[in-house]
């Protein structure tokens, strides 16, 4: 099986759930955490795009796959980055 997911060189990973992890990237000018959620194991989807403001993710094609297939993991991303300590 091939591994589509690729861990950014560019982030930080700042939490991991079985075969998902939880990348920082960087801080936008407006507010926003850029963000990178990889499903390791993925045959079909493995990346997983959104950005987050201090209080929830963005709206994105990704996020809505995300809630749509694994709500649970969309649960404990939100989880996860409220108890961060993310400069926001």
């Amino acid at each position: 099986m091939k591994n589509r997911a690729n861990i950014p060189q560019d982030g930080k990973r700042i939490a991991i759930n079985g075969d998902w992890e939880l990348y920082y990237r960087y801080k936008t000018e407006n507010g926003w955490v850029s963000l990178k959620l990889l499903h390791k194991n993925s045959k079909s989807k493995g990346n997983y795009w959104f950005g987050f403001n201090g209080n929830r993710l963005s709206r994105t094609k990704d996020r809505y796959l995300l809630v749509t297939k694994y709500p649970e993991i969309e649960m404990w991303v939100v989880k996860k980055l409220l108890e961060s300590n993310l400069t926001l």
